[in-house]
């Protein structure tokens, strides 16, 4: 990563969050992408497990199981984990079996696919943290 985009990622990690009143479905880590369900009240925040779940944005913080309250980064750049190999400047989402995870999303004309936003760095491979910009939309789909 150039010194440049180093100071400019550096500057702008932290970005807006929303402090939503969901209650967490799962233990959840800064950084995990994640959505909301509204089907029970409170409302719950889960990881994204698959390319059609929404995604609302990726944790602020670390969540036990049951907490209230959460924060979530939305409008920003985030640091997230990458499920696999990424390049610098794809469309990315979630997918099967890589729970908080992204990956580059893939435009099928039959499936829609929710895209979280686009990577500002390339990831090598399962693990690599990168940032991303959030952009939530949809991508494919007929």
């Amino acid at each position: 990563m150039s010194t440049t985009t180093a100071s400019i990622v550096k500057g702008t990690i932290e970005g807006k969050f929303d402090r939503i009143t969901v209650k967490a479905g799962e233990a959840l880590v800064a950084g995990d992408v994640v959505y909301v369900s509204t089907a029970g009240e409170p409302p719950t925040v889960s990881k994204i497990t698959a390319a059609t779940d929404i995604p609302y944005g990726a944790m602020y913080e670390d969540v036990a199981l049951g907490k209230t309250g959460v924060c979530i980064r939305a409008n920003a750049i985030v640091e997230v984990v990458a499920g696999g190999v990424i390049a610098q400047g794809a469309f990315v989402t979630g997918g099967a079996g890589t729970a908080g995870r992204v990956i580059t999303a893939a435009q099928a004309s039959a499936i829609i696919h929710y895209v979280l936003g686009q990577a500002l760095l390339a990831a090598t491979g399962d693990g690599d943290k990168i940032n991303v910009a959030l952009a939530i939309g949809i991508l494919g789909g007929t």
